[in-house]
């Protein structure tokens, strides 16, 4: 049994590290876990009980510390270690967790004035999930429910801010960032889109006239080229007469001065 002076640390691990207890057995000592003696030591390295930990505990010879090496979930629980040459007695708790997945993101509903997403994380042991804009913390969610997925709904207002799920436990954190822009484009540009509204039901007739005066300039210039064309035509069609009749008499004249 530890003794009633018997310090208590936690320890706070992920799944497939490695943790070390602190306290240094140099000597003789046992390495206990949940009051099942696991190893000792006698200047040599035992394991007593290889159905618990089975080779995954380890005893550093140089600085005399116990170690479990890829640590699983069930390696959770109350360590003991004991210096029986010093008298000492040391109890650990430990806490394994597995890292925390990602928070996914998603847009609820795009047709509300305010845009509706939710962020959603695979549940775990002590796992908060929260809603961040700017750093700072908008809401937090739990679950006792290891089971039951974690997830947190937020109703998005401020178009110009970056907004972040965080999903944490004690050991790990995972973020998701985005822009309103991003997955409430519709919303994000409410403004604009109202603006661009007004523009289109102020706007379609002064797009009918301007196509109106296009197609006057167009007629005006095609008119004008034709005038053009015909009377350069009219132009040409009398300068070939002149000439035509400037050659009948200068013929006539040769002929006249023959005889």
């Amino acid at each position: 049994m530890p003794s009633a002076h018997a310090e208590v640390t936690e320890l706070k691990c992920i799944v497939g590290k490695t943790v070390t207890f602190p306290t240094a057995v140099k000597k003789t000592g046992l390495f206990i876990k949940n009051e099942s003696t696991v190893a000792r030591v006698d200047r040599i390295f035992y394991i007593t009980n290889k159905n618990i930990l089975r080779d995954r505990v380890h005893w550093n010879g140089g600085t005399g510390s116990f170690y479990i090496t890829d640590l699983k979930t069930e390696d959770s629980g109350n360590y003991r270690v004991v210096d029986t040459d010093k008298k000492s007695d040391f109890i650990y708790q430990l806490t394994v967790y597995n890292s925390v997945s990602t928070p996914e993101v998603s847009n609820r509903n795009k047709m509300k004035p305010t845009c509706s997403v939710l962020c959603s994380v695979e549940n775990g042991r002590e796992v908060t999930l929260s809603w961040q804009r700017e750093g700072e913390t908008l809401y937090i969610a739990s679950r006792p429910d290891s089971n039951t997925p974690l997830s947190l709904p937020l109703e998005i207002e401020e178009c110009n801010s970056t907004y972040s799920c965080v999903a944490t436990n004690p050991v790990s954190e995972e973020r998701s960032f985005f822009s309103m822009s991003e997955l409430c484009r519709v919303e994000c540009n409410g403004h604009s889109d109202q603006s661009e509204e007004k523009i289109a039901d102020v706007h379609p007739f002064s797009v009918h006239r301007v196509v109106l005066y296009v197609m006057f300039v167009l007629r005006l210039v095609e008119f004008v080229l034709v005038t053009l064309a015909v009377g350069l035509l009219i132009h040409l069609y009398r300068e070939g007469r002149v000439q035509t009749q400037h050659s009948m008499e200068r013929r006539e004249k040769r002929k006249y001065s023959d005889l």
